[in-house]
């Protein structure tokens, strides 16, 4: 019996292979034959086969055999995917995807220079390693622009976020560590890089320091030694008193430089180059290497040609900082240059965009309205900091309403002070009590600050009636796309506004996949953002009209092109540099992981996780309604999500920074 069961499961392992082979072999040919430029969906679904199946030596072979096959520039679309692999364990998976990457790098080693700088600062062994090694095939064919991709991406990094910065936000952190959880142990790991970042000299003789870091370590230098001095001597301390008294001395030294450093920050609105980046002022003249993220195989390269000698601080959280270059061409490029931020997941969502502008074009609903999701380049310089493109006429809807309502002499938090005159404990009332609150608040107000800032900074009744169009036609996009990306955390300062056509470009991907609908505080009850004030902005009859049935023809669309869209989020959530965020901040507080650093679950519980998303995503796009556990047709999914979305119960129970009385 036993003999027989495996007899029959080894039959079953082989028609298994038999199929992966004959799947392998027809995405090859698929791709092969294509004429297609958008070849995307084919590519990925190669790849979930390649990295699952790869190794099996059959399969393998069939894959080096086609692989060959597969003009080089195809590969391009999928690079984050193949370097997010490169140390995948599975030794012939491995070397044939690095087989690809050399063949990428020859060819076109403008696509590859930011993403393997990136993997070679990831900081984990292997990958680090791998990185380094293909980097140094690159460059003995095309060492200029290895040399001058390496240089620039770590100037920028270096002015991205200063000592001053780093060192305010490390000391935040390290002291809630110690004050809240008398850990010093995570304390003293938070702090020592930090003093080993001021004092490069100890593993690089030849260092030099800008004369900003110069002015950090003349302000704070002293202060921070004698801090590092009392660290060593309590660690050093067997005696509960003298440690503790060590400790205070400790902290005293530090509040110091903290103090120092917030004065600072506070003060600094720009960064010239020549105090923050020398070596970017005088040697990021002429170069070979391409402008970032203008890189096309079928065009000429837009080569940098200068950097702008100032860049300005945008005064928001982050304060990401404001970058121009010269490009070849004679145009100017402006970038977000930003630190303390992975961009590697909004690579991947302008990568899944790019899919659904594709399948927009080519349906004839859609293709006629010219609809489509506002993009914009995304270039990961590290995996903390990266560039993302500018858009010269774009602000938040923040921005918009505060600007508009101070012109006014309204009170930007208008609707927050009201509801504190109700109530002052608003977040901690039980839900019936919030509805009539918030309800009480919409009363006092009338909501039409957007539709009011339209209407105002159009010069004639033909462009205010284009840019709204345009506005209702964008959202009601990005809503649908919105709903399946699981896209959360859609508050006014991550959507922004075209003021020349009205379009919404939508910023911060870093919720997807329904994180913020599962979390424990202040979870979203809401499929996307559709408040008051956005239905007001739209066309006369409101969201029953052009919104609706734009909304209605986006679904469409994305429905019955399901297995395009699940082919990139499939990549997309087995991503092992995306994966670990899909895992709950505080399952991993308890297992004792630091999230923030990305450093992965196991690998079968990620797996079963991205599983588990997938399936969701899988319902959404079958219609399936969790409120009434039916599958619905396009017309009644779409007001069921409309209905969730502008639902007071649903909107009353977001935290206040959401603005859901905009």
């Amino acid at each position: 019996s036993s003999g027989i069961n495996a007899e029959y499961g080894g039959q079953q392992l082989k028609h298994k292979f038999a199929l992966i082979r004959a799947s392998v072999a027809g995405f090859i040919e698929s791709i092969t034959l294509s004429l297609d430029t958008n070849l995307l969906q084919d590519i990925l679904r190669l790849l979930t086969l390649w990295f699952t199946h790869g190794s099996n030596p059959d399969v393998n072979q069939v894959l080096k055999q086609g692989i060959m096959r597969i003009p080089i520039k195809t590969w391009i679309q999928v690079i984050p995917q193949l370097i997010a692999r490169i140390d995948i364990p599975e030794r012939s998976v491995r070397e044939l995807i690095h087989q690809v990457i050399k063949d990428v790098g020859r060819e076109h080693p403008q696509a590859l220079i930011y993403p393997l700088s990136v993997a070679k600062k990831s900081g984990e062994g292997n990958r680090e390693i791998y990185a380094s090694e293909l980097l140094k095939l690159m460059r003995e064919h095309t060492p200029q622009i290895v040399e001058e991709g390496t240089m620039f991406s770590n100037e920028l990094i270096r002015i991205a976020i200063s000592w001053n910065e780093q060192w305010h936000e490390a000391l935040e952190k390290a002291s809630t560590i110690w004050y809240n959880e008398n850990n010093a142990k995570g304390m003293f790991e938070i702090l020592s890089p930090m003093h080993k970042m001021i004092n490069p000299e100890q593993d690089n003789p030849a260092a030099v320091l800008t004369d900003l870091e110069k002015s950090f370590n003349n302000a704070n230098g002293r202060d921070l030694a004698d801090a590092y001095e009392l660290c060593k001597r309590y660690q050093q301390s067997d005696d509960p008193k003298d440690k503790e008294k060590k400790m205070l001395q400790v902290w005293d030294c530090y509040f110091k430089v903290y103090k120092k450093t917030q004065a600072t920050i506070s003060q600094l609105n720009t960064v010239r180059l020549e105090d923050g980046s020398p070596i970017l002022l005088n040697e990021a003249r002429d170069m070979d290497l391409a402008v970032p993220g203008t890189y096309d195989p079928g065009q000429q390269v837009i080569k940098i040609h200068s950097i702008k000698p100032s860049v300005g601080i945008i005064k928001s959280k982050q304060r990401p900082r404001k970058l121009s270059m010269m490009g070849s061409d004679g145009k100017t490029y402006t970038f977000l240059l930003k630190g303390n931020e992975d961009l590697r997941q909004d690579e991947r969502a302008m990568q899944l965009f790019g899919l659904v502008n594709s399948l927009l074009a080519h349906s004839q609903t859609t293709s006629q309205q010219n609809l489509c999701v506002q993009r914009y380049s995304v270039i990961p310089l590290s995996p903390n900091s990266g560039l993302s493109g500018w858009r010269p006429h774009g602000d938040t809807l923040h921005l918009l309403i505060k600007e508009h309502r101070e012109r006014r002499k309204v009170t930007p938090t208008l609707e927050t002070k009201l509801c504190n005159n109700f109530c002052l404990c608003y977040e901690k009332l039980p839900l019936m009590m919030k509805i009539e609150v918030f309800e009480e608040v919409l009363k006092l107000t009338k909501g039409e600050d957007l539709a009011d800032i339209l209407y105002q900074k159009s010069p004639s009744a033909e462009v205010w009636f284009e840019r709204r169009k345009n506005y209702t036609l964008s959202h009601a996009v990005m809503s649908m796309v919105g709903y399946i990306l699981g896209l959360g955390d859609r508050h006014p300062s991550n959507i922004m506004m075209d003021r020349k056509t009205g379009n919404l470009i939508h910023c911060d991907f870093g919720e997807c996949f329904d994180v913020s609908r599962d979390r424990e505080k202040y979870p979203e009850k809401i499929p996307f953002r559709l408040t008051r004030m956005m239905q007001k902005a739209m066309e006369v009859t409101g969201i029953h009209g052009t919104y609706t049935l734009t909304c209605n023809d986006v679904m469409e669309v994305l429905r019955t092109n399901e297995n395009s869209i699940l082919a990139v989020l499939e990549t997309f959530v087995y991503d092992p540099l995306i994966n670990w965020r899909l895992v709950q901040v505080e399952d991993m507080a308890e297992e004792g992981i630091d999230h923030s650093e990305g450093r992965h679950y196991d690998a079968k519980y990620t797996n079963m996780k991205a599983l588990e998303i997938l399936q969701k995503v899988k319902k959404k796009l079958t219609g399936y309604d969790d409120i009434t556990d039916q599958f619905l047709d396009v017309k009644d999914q779409v007001q069921s999500l409309i209905k969730q979305a502008t639902a007071t119960e649903n909107l009353c129970q977001l935290y206040m920074g959401w603005c859901p009385f905009w």
